[in-house]
């Protein structure tokens, strides 16, 4: 019972959330990226803001919310803080061309259900 307490509070999820998918991440009060080997070009940004738009990643978190799945509690609060926040992530990632390495490292198992 403590623990779905915990969870409709944003700030534990977010958490959560970051422990999870990146252990021993920095937190920083704002979206930021470094990287020393490459710099993306204007065109890459552009591209990588057609792609990815706020609407886009809430229109995915929405539809995955509809899934009865374990864990999807964890986001019912928190799309409206997570949206730009996963946002920027993803810009990032296609701009600069590069998908973390757990995002790769990822094995998917399909659930046979009746009916």
């Amino acid at each position: 019972m403590e623990l779905i307490c915990h969870l409709m509070f944003p700030s534990f999820l977010l958490h959560i959330i970051i422990e999870t998918h990146f252990p021993s991440c920095k937190i920083v009060d704002k979206p930021e990226w470094q990287n020393n080997n490459k710099t993306p070009t204007k065109a890459d940004w552009v591209i990588a803001n057609n792609i990815v738009t706020y609407e886009s990643v809430r229109w995915a978190i929405e539809s995955y919310l509809q899934v009865p799945v374990t864990f999807s509690p964890l986001f019912y609060n928190g799309p409206d803080h997570l949206i730009p926040w996963l946002a920027e992530i993803f810009k990032a990632c296609l701009a600069y061309r590069y998908i973390p390495l757990t995002w790769r490292e990822v094995k998917v198992v399909f659930l046979p259900k009746p009916g």
